[in-house]
């Protein structure tokens, strides 16, 4: 694991990107997600594959830096526990600005996180990757994943779950901007996982 520092992280001074408006559009993504038909680009599939894997390497290895970094200023982390349900009124998982996605990342890397002890150690998989290209330089990436957790003394629990990533162009990269995990026991009692 590399070591972070708060000086580290450019912090986001504002969450103010949480407007009635910005919860209409997740909503609305939210229900085109399953109106996609094939996937036939498979240069953008790549291109979307390739940035899933490297994200799922880079919390593999607790690169938090590197994680944070492929995600926009205004980004959303964002496991409901519901995913028919409206995202203000009913309770999710996790639900992550950027400034609480920066929380998360300084409390499990600070010597606090009793709860994380011993440390966690995961292994991710990421298939199925289906991507398409989006109105105003947007990408949507589905997938299905499951990452693995060990801890010493502890048998290896597993989360098996469909992700939902939009991103958008930053500066010439790709970023993400919302990423949506749906377990598929979302229904059932579960440790929610540090991040998945």
């Amino acid at each position: 694991m590399k070591t972070l520092k708060p000086a580290d992280i450019d912090f986001t001074d504002s969450s103010d990107y949480l407007t009635d408006e910005f919860y209409q559009q997740l909503h609305l993504e939210r229900l085109q997600a399953r109106e996609f038909g094939p996937s036939t680009d498979l240069g953008i599939v790549n291109e979307c594959a390739a940035l899933l894997a490297y994200e799922a390497r880079c919390l593999d290895q607790r690169d938090y830096k590197a994680w944070l970094d492929l995600y926009t200023k205004d980004a959303i982390y964002w496991v409901p526990q519901d995913d028919d349900a409206d995202i203000r009124s009913y309770i999710n998982l996790m639900f992550d600005d950027r400034r609480r996605m920066e929380d998360r990342v300084l409390r499990l890397v600070s010597k606090f996180a009793h709860s994380l002890k011993p440390d966690r150690l995961f292994q991710r998989t990421v298939a199925n990757v289906e991507a398409w290209d989006m109105a105003g330089g947007r990408r949507r990436a589905l997938a299905s994943q499951v990452a693995y957790e060990y801890r010493r003394g502890h048998s290896v629990e597993h989360y098996v779950y469909r992700t939902d990533h939009t991103l958008r162009q930053v500066e010439g990269e790709w970023k993400i901007a919302v990423k949506r995990c749906m377990l598929i026991n979302m229904d059932a009692p579960v440790e929610p996982p540090t991040l998945l």
